[in-house]
Formats: C-alpha cells, sequence, structure tokens
C-alpha cells in the first residue's frame, strides 16, 4: 500500500484524476454487468439509472 501511495505522490493532479476517472468508468461497467445478469429484461437507460441510483445511494451515507 505504501509503494501504491507513493506513486500516486509522484504523478500531477492531472495523471491522478485519470486514475481516478478510469476507477469510476471500471466501477460503473462492472455495476452496469451485473445488474444486466440479474435483468436481463431491461434496457440500457434502465440499468443505468440503477448504476446511478446506486452510486448515488452510496455517495449520501458519507453526507
Amino acid at each position: 500500500m505504501n509503494k501504491q501511495l507513493e506513486i500516486y505522490r509522484q504523478m500531477t493532479s492531472a495523471q491522478r484524476i485519470k486514475v481516478a476517472c478510469g476507477l469510476h468508468d471500471f466501477a460503473v461497467n462492472k455495476i452496469f454487468s451485473a445488474l444486466k445478469i440479474k435483468h436481463p429484461e431491461m434496457d440500457k437507460k434502465e440499468l443505468m439509472k440503477m448504476v446511478t441510483k446506486r452510486f448515488l445511494d452510496e455517495s449520501a451515507r458519507f453526507l
């Protein structure tokens, strides 16, 4: 873990933002895929609403 922190500290702000965006995209795709398997009858728009709700519900826990 310390090595990872050291790597992040050496990155520019832009590089750290790029990593964060990549991790966010990965999480969205993972949740979307899991929901698609669980709810094959839903279209992409409905699934994305569920993904968004899940992210917002999780974010609200920290407010």
